[in-house]
């Protein structure tokens, strides 16, 4: 199409010669709209590329050409001038004289323009099949420019401080997470459900009073509900509100256990102070304002850890005595302050230099030397354990550190591991304790696997007994049973334990992934999903045998407990309070029937 037709028709679509670009008389005459100068502009571009195609190729183009251009050039002058005209010429003359003026001039530029499209289509197609393929289409008119849309956001680039802080700025954080171990020295003074009328802090749970209780979660709640308080959420509360506010993540483990003890018994801010007097009887020169901060942590880090832990012991002591209920319940904070204060300094002795590796005990040794006891009796004796030629009899936990003493020469799970050899005492609580301060915790499933390992389970309470074996590291084990089995090899699976135990002083090599089964059903305090039809079971096959429970209500209590160690401990079993598959054998009864 010719570029000049192109303009006619689209003046015409656009409402120009034919909608009436001639307004009515009297009438303002319309301006172009944005979207008719976005049309000229397109028009004026594409005019501009056809005449620079056709100068291109003005050598190949016939004489003819040039007349067309001429003729539709005038067409387009004259349409043009009616147009500019129009408007001058209504304000000035009569409408019949400029009806017939306009009438003329546009109608000689229409047919101008159309003969122009004429000769254009005649001689024209030859001269487009001569242009390049790129300008032989028909014109594109652009639509109208949409806005662009915004930038998407861009992730932020971190940037690095152009100046490393140095390592004193950075308090420094133990690899290991010492909150198990410190709540487990602070759990046994909480005890369980209390409401003593002399107790300021009213109905307590774990530790945990009714005000606490309340904050935590976010309403007032019911001594019922401080009852029914589970140990899980108890431990949740203990490490938010006590040990992250004191960050004793931050600090060495001994220093860590007594200002928590002090935060969970007397408050935070006095958990604080006491650090910071202590620290400055050091030289700290610390500004006592009751907050742990980077001042307190790097006075922390420079310390006599064995001074500081005297030293808050006995603030400690003073403030207790300086209360008001001190004679109601000073007995029992003291006797608190003094496992805590001792814990803690058991922490901060330093474990005395190895052996050198080449002659340090293997756990294959350890499994060597339990092997040749087996057959061996069985009774709750303090064994020699600085007695090579020692044959028996053993209990569980006296066996384990007779091992333990004879391959390294130290004591590890005694009540006291500084008394004679001949002499001191080995029992589970002490290898719990042990465990925590100075061993390796592993799971149960790596101590089964690993030859050497102990596995352990807790005594229920101080009038019962846990049990602790040596693992094989297939699955298998060495132990001291029973009165009835006397020292036998076992197995891990199908039993309820509580941890693995690596002993520091000795190396360890695992050996293959062991499957360590779920252990069958276990009647016992503190175990969930128990029947209390079987519980009445029970009771009724104790009662039966002469071992009185109490009351047959379904509750496995303290008596029920105290009946089963009883009858344990007459008939030769694990004397653990728990009534598992081998006493429920014993009773004559089916624990999953």
């Amino acid at each position: 199409m010719n570029p000049l037709s192109l303009i006619l028709a689209m003046l015409s679509q656009q409402g120009g010669i034919v909608g009436g670009l001639v307004p009515p008389k009297g009438e303002p005459v319309p301006v172009p709209s944005p979207d008719q100068g976005t049309l000229i502009a397109a028009l004026v571009t594409a005019l501009a590329a056809r005449q620079q195609a056709n100068q291109a190729t003005a050598q190949d183009l016939p004489r003819t050409g040039n007349i067309i251009a001429g003729v539709v050039a005038v067409g387009f002058l004259m349409t043009l001038a009616g147009i500019v005209m129009l408007p001058l010429l209504w304000s000035r003359h009569d409408g019949a004289f400029f009806s017939a003026f306009a009438a003329l001039c546009m109608g000689f530029g229409v047919l101008a323009s159309k003969f122009g499209t004429v000769i254009d289509y005649l001689f024209g197609a030859s001269w487009g099949s001569r242009l390049p393929p790129s300008d032989a289409g028909p014109i594109f008119i652009p639509p109208a420019p949409k806005p662009l849309p915004p930038p998407e956001p861009k992730e932020p680039v971190e940037t690095k401080p152009s100046v490393e802080p140095s390592v004193e700025d950075e308090p420094t954080e133990p690899a290991v997470d010492n909150f198990p171990r410190a709540h487990e020295v602070i759990a046994k003074w909480e005890g369980g459900y209390s409401d003593h009328p002399s107790d300021p802090g009213g109905a307590t749970n774990y530790g945990i009073t009714i005000g606490v209780l309340s904050e935590w979660r976010g309403r007032p709640v019911s001594k019922d509900e401080v009852k029914a308080l589970t140990y899980s959420e108890a431990l949740r509360i203990f490490r938010a509100r006590y040990w992250e506010p004191l960050r004793c993540s931050a600090m060495p483990a001994p220093i860590a256990l007594m200002t928590y003890n002090t935060g969970v018994n007397s408050g935070i801010k006095r958990g604080a102070e006491f650090l910071q007097e202590c620290l400055n009887k050091q030289g700290a020169g610390l500004e006592v304002d009751r907050e742990i901060g980077e001042l307190t942590l790097a006075a922390v880090s420079k310390a006599d850890a064995t001074q500081l832990i005297q030293d808050y012991a006995a603030r400690y002591e003073s403030f207790y005595r300086s209360l008001g209920t001190f004679p109601t319940f000073g007995k029992g904070w003291l006797n608190r302050l003094a496992n805590v204060k001792s814990t803690a300094l058991s922490w901060a002795i330093k474990t005395p230099s190895q052996t050198p590796s080449e002659d340090r005990p293997t756990g294959a040794d350890i499994v060597a030397m339990a092997r040749r006891h087996i057959g061996e009796d069985y009774a709750n004796i303090v064994v020699p354990k600085d007695d090579p030629n020692y044959t028996g009899p053993f209990d569980c936990a006296e066996f384990a550190s007779y091992l333990v003493y004879q391959l390294t020469g130290r004591l590890y799970g005694c009540v006291d591991n500084n008394a004679a050899p001949a002499k001191a005492d080995a029992y589970t609580g002490a290898w719990k304790r042990d465990a925590f301060a100075l061993g390796r915790i592993v799971t149960v499933e790596e101590a089964a696997q690993t030859p050497g390992a102990f596995v352990l389970r807790y005594p229920a309470s101080s009038s019962t007994m846990g049990h602790i074996v040596v693992s094989d590291g297939k699955g298998g084990t060495v132990e001291a049973k029973s009165t009835k089995a006397g020292l036998v090899a076992g197995k891990v699976s199908g039993r309820r334990w509580d941890i693995g135990v690596l002993i520091p002083w000795i190396d360890y090599s695992p050996a293959i992934p062991i499957d360590v089964a779920a252990p069958q059903v276990i009647y016992a305090i503190g175990q969930s999903n128990m029947s209390a039809g079987k519980i009445t079971e029970i009771q009724r096959a104790l009662t039966e045998k002469g071992y009185s429970p109490g009351e047959l209500d379904g509750d496995f209590g303290h008596s029920t407990e105290a009946a089963v160690v009883e009858f344990q401990r007459a008939h030769g079993l694990v004397v653990d309070g728990e009534a598992g598959p081998e006493t429920a054998a014993e009773l004559g009864i089916s624990l999953t029937a």
